[in-house]
């Protein structure tokens, strides 16, 4: 069982670039957090984070309903999250002018029992190659 809080500071900006969403069920040995920060001095940095968190929120989610599949295929989700969450972000990046060149971070740890797994994207990848 695991117990989780959050939060958030706006610091020294104007305008919080930060993101996070966490999933940790009572009694449950399966946790995760997602947290995401804007590209400082980009355009949309803030919606960047937000668009990332939620896409890979929503994919360990719905693969997380399936636990046996998820205990199985963690690193193969988290591969996926992330590269769901990065089309997202160029579509929204491509599909607005004052979005264009956007972008965010990404660390999603996810606890299964005793184990620890993670995701880690700085603000330069562009999807596998």
């Amino acid at each position: 069982m695991y117990q989780a809080a959050t939060a958030l500071f706006l610091g020294k900006r104007d305008n919080q670039e930060d993101a996070i969403a966490t999933d940790f069920a009572i009694g449950e040995d399966i946790g995760f957090a997602v947290l995401s920060d804007g590209m400082g001095g980009h355009n949309a940095g803030d919606i960047a984070s937000k668009v990332v968190v939620t896409e890979v929120f929503s994919e360990l989610k719905l693969q997380g309903s399936d636990q046996r599949h998820f205990r199985n295929n963690i690193r193969d989700i988290l591969l996926s999250a992330a590269e769901i969450a990065n089309a997202c972000v160029a579509d929204v990046s491509n599909g607005a002018p004052e979005a264009r060149g956007m972008g965010a971070t990404l660390v999603a740890p996810v606890f299964i029992g005793d184990l620890l797994h993670w995701v880690s994207i700085g603000d330069r990848w562009q999807g596998p190659s």
